[in-house]
């Protein structure tokens, strides 16, 4: 049995779920993608108010989006500030 927590990415660095979120406890997720109001740096990057979202909610609310087709693959891609 696999014991170790998701591992979770800003864009830039690695970033953990901070363990007063409800979210700290849980080893699995249905979508790989996390939400988050706050975000501090103390022994490391941790992440607070997060919730983990779908990729459905990514591409209607998640602002402007690029499109690639790429041998037979599509790839959609948004940009965040």
């Amino acid at each position: 049995m696999d014991t170790s927590r998701p591992a979770w990415s800003d864009g830039r660095s690695a970033v953990a779920v901070h363990q007063s979120s409800v979210n700290h406890m849980q080893m699995r997720f249905k979508h790989r993608f996390l939400v988050f109001h706050d975000k501090v740096k103390t022994s490391k990057v941790f992440l607070r108010d997060c919730t983990v979202v779908s990729p459905y909610a990514l591409l209607l609310f998640g602002g402007p989006i690029t499109v690639k087709v790429r041998d037979n693959n599509l790839n959609l891609f948004t940009v965040w500030a």
